[in-house]
């Protein structure tokens, strides 16, 4: 069993028995003018739901965002299921109390 710092279960009975997380699925959308397909795994897009609804938007609003600030700084060219994963490590981040700070710069506005 692994722990973390402060001595709880990172991959608990709890995880290993529970797939759904895990398993990734696909959300089309339209970004840019284009019909797209995104694939995350369930985890993630919990997580991109609980953000679209505390900002009170939807969550192809909240994927137009992040696409928007990420094409600002990447010609136009990202991988979006990349910059959405990190986006949700950055938020969950964000409300997690730590004792050092992450010293990545945030990627995108849309948090």
């Amino acid at each position: 069993m692994t722990e973390l710092i402060d001595g709880s279960r990172l991959l608990g009975s709890e995880f290993i028995h529970e797939p759904r997380p895990f398993v990734s699925r696909s959300h089309s959308l339209r970004l840019g003018g284009a019909v797209t397909s995104i694939r995350l795994e369930n985890a993630f897009w919990d997580v991109l739901t609980d953000m679209a609804a505390t900002k009170s938007i939807s969550l192809n609003q909240l994927i137009a965002r992040v696409h928007h600030d990420i094409a600002d700084h990447r010609d136009g060219h990202a991988n979006m299921a990349s910059a959405l994963r990190v986006v949700c490590v950055q938020w969950i981040a964000s409300e997690t109390p730590r004792q050092r700070p992450i010293r990545s710069p945030r990627l995108t506005s849309a948090l």
